[in-house]
């Protein structure tokens, strides 16, 4: 684990661009996605390759932020390449006890520098539209799609980030609230996502009824669910779920004693050797713990109550997942974002049905793009269904109290919340 996380950490690379740092007269640097609009910059997400001295150019590696102001900036966009100025600086959080940890949310990106650069002194040294591969052409022609038959300015920046993790029109209040709420996880593609695909592959193969066929389930539905990661984008952490998803189905499908947990923490192993920062990320820590806590606590939950009807069964379903995932994922919850939403439970319930039928309209859309009519009609009613769940969002925002936005723990506090979940699970179950 040790020589892993050494040899990953690109700040032990002899050819980290870093090195250079307040040494160099400029770096060249190829913009790895497309730009972020701000109130008075572009964010640019950069691939630094070379370091330009009196010498030459000097080979090096590593990814940065540039914050590139608009006045006289230069037409910038994905897979350009641009010379910038040497002004980097380190990324630091700005000491606010309510503050994300944004410094370490990148160092797990292995992004330790940033700098914020006039428009002016940025310069394009080559356009790259041709040089994008295959993957990002798919990805682009997929988003032009939804750009153009969804005309809502809010539900096309939600649709854009839940379907192809294109973030760059999410609205920032209305991420705030579905923060504030507790559902901020349907969002970026996850394992919620995946769950979804899989749903819709076993829907399909339905007519396979015998158990010794769900095998094939599981292995149908993994080139499916890749397919859909790579045009997305293949994002991190979809990467992280498909990876997940495709361990666990060849796992279930090859195991007649199915062992859930032992196959997560399986997977969770082979991930963080491809690449052992992701133990410290959010995301990673969120979905483990919240699949972990499922397993865990989600069938001693459900057995509180058997309702006899067929729809209240799986509405209570839906509510026993919702509480037996928070279990352990309100601590992170509380120790990373310092709130915690009392209304989670209604929350997810609808966040999980909105989910649901909102990506498999989405996915959709994109299919019968070419026959208009149909494709409008899908975009007038996926607009209208997003429409109206932002607004049960922005109600159920102003249920929580303030007291409970403002909550904090630390290490050991921490430690021991989760040390008392785990005596009293032991003790109850």
């Amino acid at each position: 684990a040790w020589v892993l996380c050494y040899s990953h950490d690109v700040r032990n690379n002899k050819h980290w661009f870093g090195r250079y740092a307040g040494d160099a007269d400029g770096y060249v640097a190829r913009v790895c996605n497309a730009p972020v609009e701000k109130d008075k910059a572009w964010k640019l997400e950069v691939e630094v390759t070379h370091a330009v001295n009196r010498s030459g150019l000097a080979n090096v590696t590593g990814h940065a932020l540039v914050y590139m102001y608009k006045y006289g900036a230069p037409v910038v966009r994905e897979g350009d390449q641009i010379i910038i100025p040497d002004k980097w600086q380190v990324i630091k959080n700005s000491g606010n006890p309510y503050e994300f940890d944004y410094a370490g949310y990148m160092a797990g990106r292995n992004v330790y520098l940033r700098q914020f650069v006039a428009g002016k002194d940025v310069h394009v040294y080559s356009y790259g539209d041709e040089q994008l591969g295959w993957i990002k052409r798919v990805h682009h022609w997929c988003v032009r799609q939804l750009e153009w038959y969804i005309t809502d300015k809010e539900a096309l920046g939600l649709m854009k980030a839940m379907l192809m993790n294109d973030t760059d029109m999410l609205d920032d209040e209305l991420s705030g609230a579905y923060e504030a709420t507790g559902i901020v996880h349907i969002i970026p593609i996850s394992g919620g996502h995946i769950a979804v695909f899989f749903f819709v592959v076993a829907v399909l193969l339905a007519w396979l009824r015998h158990r010794k066929y769900n095998w094939i389930k599981y292995i149908a539905a993994i080139p499916l669910i890749w397919l859909y990661v790579v045009v997305a984008g293949a994002p991190p952490s979809a990467v992280r779920a498909a990876t997940m998803f495709s361990l666990l189905g060849v796992g279930f499908a090859l195991q007649k004693n199915q062992n859930g947990i032992n196959q997560l923490l399986a997977t969770a192993f082979i991930l963080l050797c491809a690449n052992p920062a992701w133990l410290f990320d959010i995301g990673f820590q969120l979905s483990f713990i919240a699949v972990l806590s499922i397993m865990v606590f989600y069938k001693p939950i459900y057995k509180w109550i058997i309702p006899a009807h067929k729809i209240t069964r799986a509405l209570w379903s839906a509510v026993a997942v919702s509480i037996a995932a928070e279990i352990l994922v309100a601590p992170l919850v509380i120790y990373y974002f310092h709130l915690f939403p009392l209304q989670f439970i209604i929350a997810n319930v609808f966040a999980w049905l909105f989910m649901g039928i909102v990506l498999v309209l989405g996915m959709l859309l994109i299919v019968v793009s070419p026959f208009y009519n149909v494709a409008k009609f899908i975009a007038g009613v996926t607009g209208w269904l997003v429409t109206w769940f932002n607004k049960l969002v922005y109600e159920l925002q102003q249920l929580n109290f303030e007291s409970f936005s403002r909550l904090t723990l630390t290490d050991l506090q921490l430690v021991l919340l989760y040390a008392s979940i785990i005596l009293i699970s032991v003790f109850l179950m």
